[in-house]
């Protein structure tokens, strides 16, 4: 029954394969009616249990009759040859019928041991050959098309065999000459060959030799349902008796399409193409608040405000695939006499540009502290990047860096040469594989790796710090490309690229990002679409409403100080809060609190991984860090937030703004 449902499977899946819409031709192999001739070898394996009887001659008017059976296996090679034909369904299912000649002959061998009644031990070999020769006639069905590679294709059918010669011999050898027993060699076998029944299974490949000869390679296993032979009754049966032959081979088929000349070129439909076109327009332009609630958007509202921000300092520099050259995209690089103006101070409030100046910042505090030394340990990503000879040369670019635009003594920096970084991050994701393909930092001073801590008594807030833009996009042809640009009053506040077809795109806005007036942001969507190399703009404007502190006098609005704390980062795909942000609670986050504050703590992840565990992920994250604020000011209001990848607060794009995104955000709000 299983071995009916298994055909009965094959050929349901031709037939689905049959009655799917056709695809394009170009990328199919086209099979063709045609004839040809086929050949090959038969490995025939034969299975044999069957019962017979020696008269034993005892030369003293007695006789003895001693029962045995041949019940052993044996294996013989044959051939096959005849004609074949294909006859094609579809450009998935063929049908190819056979008839030709199969030879499957056998030959048995065994020993027997036996005693007389008189307790005389006699041995006897026995051999029994068997001459079986077929009209075979094969219903193969062909299943192509269904692999890549395209002129694979499997086999499957039944195998009827016409018995055409039958003959046997068999003989004994009696193996106690001289004694006083003889053995009867004329036992008569006449065995009734039955019609051979078998299921075929098997692979094929066919070679396209010209344009009307292809050369076929098969391989096929034959499962018989038919014994070989029934055997009349001059033999005792007295438990049954049975011959089963299964069949492996190996073949060859040559045929030629039918009609002559050169094949019919397969004919695709090409719909006719349509001129191309490109459609956009703004479909929304909302809110998002912190905790991911999304609103529509009427206008930005930039407040003056007693404002902290703790910035997280990455001590990591990432590297493009087997290069050991900074990309300007990850790093920003100066010459010796730039080096000597850099200042920290002078940095924007901005995570991502701040982490953009790892080396710039390290070697500045290497100089304010001349007792502090570091460690760089060069990484490669273990994928298509194993050298550890690359690691000692990212390390070592850091160092040349350091000494000669810093002048750092040679001495306190150490370098060394690793394979994976010690917290990888995730080895199943592009984005992750690129992750490590990184440089090190670790120092014996804390102050060489601190975070960035900026304040300020007018610092310009924006509400909402983060405004997701909704395209709609119609294009016959795919988007290349896409470039948001956002303005005020000429001036460039940001720009974001892809090389994709955006849905939403985030802007994040920092501290001091818009002017201290009311003046509106302007912004302007360009897409590419890919094959007719089209482009359409959309420009459009968002409102801004500035509120100064002298405004706020004015009108007797309440004052507010606000404070952010962004914990330095989680390790990947994790919630337990390392050592490091440890200390940034200890040293920072807590003394911030008062006992009228309202803490709000937000969990964040990368966008790697699913959507679902990053949220359970970030709320987790946010729970911990509570956990830890509470235990120490009890006084104040908290409230956790578990946002996951739904709010870009930094670009998922880049290995800096993944890293980035694994935090949590602590907004203290205390009225003044």
């Amino acid at each position: 029954m299983k071995k009916i449902l298994g055909v009965l499977f094959v050929f349901l899946l031709a037939f689905q394969l049959n009655a799917q819409e056709e695809e394009s031709t170009n990328d199919l192999l086209i099979m063709r009616p045609a004839i040809g001739l086929y050949g090959g070898l038969n490995m025939n394996m034969h299975t044999m249990d069957i019962p017979f009887h020696y008269n034993i001659d005892m030369l003293n008017g007695t006789f003895e009759t001693y029962n045995g059976a041949f019940n052993t296996n044996t294996t013989n090679f044959g051939f096959n040859v005849g004609l074949i034909g294909y006859i094609p369904f579809s450009n998935y299912f063929v049908f190819s019928p056979r008839v030709g000649y199969n030879t499957m002959n056998g030959l048995f061998k065994q020993d027997f041991n036996f005693k007389t009644s008189t307790n005389a031990e006699y041995k006897t070999q026995n051999q029994f050959d068997a001459k079986l020769e077929y009209l075979e006639l094969s219903p193969i069905f062909q299943i192509h098309n269904l692999l890549p590679l395209r002129p694979l294709y499997f086999l499957v059918g039944a195998e009827f065999g016409i018995p055409m010669v039958n003959q046997y011999s068999y003989s004994n050898d009696f193996q106690n000459p001289g004694t006083i027993a003889t053995i009867d060699n004329d036992v008569e076998i006449t065995p009734e060959v039955q019609t051979r029944i078998a299921l075929a299974l098997g692979l094929g490949y066919i070679f396209e030799l010209s344009d009307i000869v292809k050369l076929g390679l098969e391989a096929s296993y034959r499962l018989p349902f038919t014994d070989v032979t029934t055997f009349n009754d001059k033999l005792v049966f007295p438990n049954g008796a049975s011959w089963a032959a299964s069949q492996i081979r190996l073949g060859l088929n040559l045929t030629f399409d039918l009609g002559g000349g050169a094949a019919p070129v397969p004919v695709e439909i090409i719909p006719e193409k349509k001129e191309s076109t490109l459609e956009m327009q703004m479909g929304s332009i909302n809110a998002v608040n912190r905790d991911g609630q999304r609103n529509s958007m009427t206008s930005i509202r930039v407040e003056d405000l007693q404002y902290t921000e703790l910035f997280p300092f990455l001590p990591y520099v990432f590297f493009e695939e087997n290069s050991t050259e900074v990309s300007g995209d990850y790093q920003q690089l100066s010459t010796s006499n730039e080096a000597g103006a850099f200042a920290i101070s002078n940095l924007q409030a901005d995570a991502e540009k701040i982490n953009s100046n790892t080396l710039n910042i390290v070697g500045a505090r290497m100089n304010e502290n001349p007792n502090s030394t570091i460690t760089i340990t060069g990484c490669y990503d273990n994928r298509k990047e194993k050298n550890k000879t690359l690691s000692a040369n990212r390390a070592q670019l850091a160092k040349d860096y350091l000494v000669n635009n810093y002048n750092i003594s040679d001495g306190r920096i150490k370098v060394v040469s690793s394979g994976l970084p010690s917290k990888p991050s995730s080895a199943s994701s592009p984005e992750g594989i690129s992750e490590n393909r990184r440089l090190e930092i670790s120092s014996n001073d804390n102050k060489i790796l601190e975070p960035i801590y900026i304040t300020g008594d007018n610092l310009r807030v924006a509400s909402p710090d983060v405004i997701e833009f909704t395209p709609i996009i119609n294009s016959t042809d795919p988007i290349s490309s896409f470039k948001l640009d956002l303005f005020q009053g000429g001036r460039n506040l940001r720009t974001i690229r892809g090389d994709y077809q955006p849905t939403t795109i985030q802007w994040a806005i920092s501290p001091n990002d818009l002017a201290s007036e009311d003046m509106p942001v302007e912004y302007s969507l360009q897409v590419r679409s890919n094959d007719a190399n089209l482009e359409k703009e959309v420009k459009g404007t968002i409102p801004v409403e500035y509120i100064s502190i002298t405004k706020k006098k004015e009108e007797e609005l309440a004052d507010k100080t606000v404070s952010r704390f962004s914990l330095t980062l989680f390790d990947f795909d994790k919630a337990e809060i390392s050592a490091r942000d440890m200390e940034i609670i200890e040293k920072y986050i807590i003394p911030a609190i008062k006992y009228n504050s309202t803490v709000d703590v937000y969990g964040y992840t990368d966008r790697i991984g699913d959507e679902n565990h990053n949220l359970k992920l970030s709320q987790r994250r946010a729970e911990a860090v509570k956990k830890v604020l509470e235990s120490k000011v009890s006084d104040a209001k908290y409230i956790i937030h578990g946002v996951g990848e739904s709010v870009s607060i930094y670009d998922n794009d880049t290995p800096v703004g993944r890293q980035l995104s694994r935090t949590v955000q602590v907004y203290i709000t205390t009225p003044k």
